[in-house]
């Protein structure tokens, strides 16, 4: 069999934390047999020239070489990158090994890996989000679509995150031979997945526990969800909510809503600031229920809903809302959760009937967490991404 190099441009900083970059290219794609996974990711902010030294990242290596993706490192990248990627093309070549690019994102990086196509096997573009249709600056919208014009006649295969989001990428690069999607999944730890497959009881006479982990910016419209949840209090709802993930300009904007300050004053709702990630699974472990509410739009519509993976790989039920396809699907599927509609009364409804009902949400926990351990692990998308590759499945990975 044929070693391949896998390099890969990545939207990243290092340490490259993301549950794709860690669930599929550092660790499932890394252990096989025949691959060697390069991650080519930008330095942290602060850090110095010593963070430009090769490192291991789980089973892949990591080269932090690239500045930021600001203002002018965007073209210091441009060249920075064309010459890390040249390198690792004659270096890989001079052992015999193919090479297959792989982007993500950063339209400059795929303008790179179109370059120095010709000297490779194969070209893969991952898009996980429409910045060229929703980034806030209309010159960036802008060129990023150009770039994406001039670069993609090279691209031999496309990468989504969602089913809506694969017809999006194969629009702008028609020319692809292959588009696959691959959500992303919670890249569950050794002791928080064994966990997960039995989760916690929910016990005795303790309310339920319902959590949210992630962004907490304006877009979010969380003004609904406390809204929602207030009246909820006011027909006899007596769980407890944490929030987790506020910076502090977003906390004190969060406060400012209707409805917060009494709910916080009752000890009904709560706050934590952005806790490190290894902590995150022990907080998700203690809660009952995680909360992926999301407004119904456009942009939402092609989301893969991590957290809500993250919460089923964790052992909570999940109250979600309608409106985005993969969300619905998996509370679907799995029968792990609750679905509503985006709107006051329906969440107001949604935390109602799970609070009242523990022993329903204890056979949610259960089914969410066999659902997440069978069908939302990185292992099972391996022949899919081997055969954007133009690769035939190996033998199972080493575990």
């Amino acid at each position: 069999m044929r070693e391949t190099s896998l390099v890969c441009l990545l939207d990243k900083e290092a340490p490259p934390e993301h549950s794709f970059v860690d669930g599929m290219l550092a660790k499932v794609l890394g252990r096989e047999p025949d691959l060697h996974v390069y991650l080519v990711v930008s330095r942290p902010p602060g850090a110095g020239i010593e963070w430009e030294r090769v490192r291991r990242h789980h089973d892949a290596v990591c080269l932090p070489v690239l500045a930021r993706r600001r203002g002018m490192g965007r073209i210091t990248n441009f060249v920075r990158g064309a010459l890390v990627v040249r390198a690792l093309i004659r270096r890989e070549r001079s052992k015999g090994r193919q090479v297959v690019l792989f982007v993500r994102n950063e339209p400059t990086y795929l303008l790179i890996a179109a370059a120095f196509k010709h000297r490779c096997d194969r070209l893969i573009f991952q898009s996980s989000f429409p910045h060229e249709e929703t980034h806030p600056r209309p010159l960036m919208r802008w060129g990023a679509k150009l770039l994406y014009r001039i670069a993609r006649s090279p691209v031999d295969a496309v990468l989504a995150v969602s089913p809506t989001g694969l017809e999006r990428v194969e629009r702008l690069f028609p020319a692809a031979s292959l588009g696959r999607y691959i959500p992303l999944m919670a890249d569950v730890p050794g002791e928080a997945g064994r966990r997960s497959v039995t989760p916690a009881q929910t016990t005795g006479p303790e309310p339920l526990r319902f959590i949210y982990i992630g962004d907490h910016a304006r877009s979010r419209q969380f003004e609904v969800v406390f809204a929602a949840l207030a009246a909820a209090v006011e027909r006899g709802f007596e769980g407890r909510v944490e929030f987790v993930g506020a910076d502090p300009g977003e906390l004190t904007h969060i406060r400012s809503l209707a409805h917060v300050p009494e709910l916080e004053s009752v000890g009904v709702l709560s706050f934590r600031a952005k806790v490190p990630r290894s902590e995150v699974w022990d907080l998700l472990h203690s809660a009952d229920v995680g909360l992926s509410l999301l407004p119904r739009s456009a942009m939402n519509r092609e989301r893969s809903p991590t957290k809500l993976t993250e919460y089923m790989g964790a052992g909570l039920a999940v109250l979600a809302t309608r409106g985005v396809p993969l969300q619905e699907s998996f509370i679907e599927e799995s029968g792990g959760g609750l679905l509503v509609e985006w709107s006051e009364n329906a969440i107001r409804d949604g935390f109602l009937a799970l609070s009242k009902d523990p022993s329903k949400v204890r056979a949610m926990k259960r089914r969410a967490a066999e659902y997440a351990a069978r069908e939302l692990r990185y292992e099972s998308c391996r022949g899919i991404f081997r055969e954007l590759m133009g690769a035939q499945l190996s033998r199972p990975a080493h575990t």
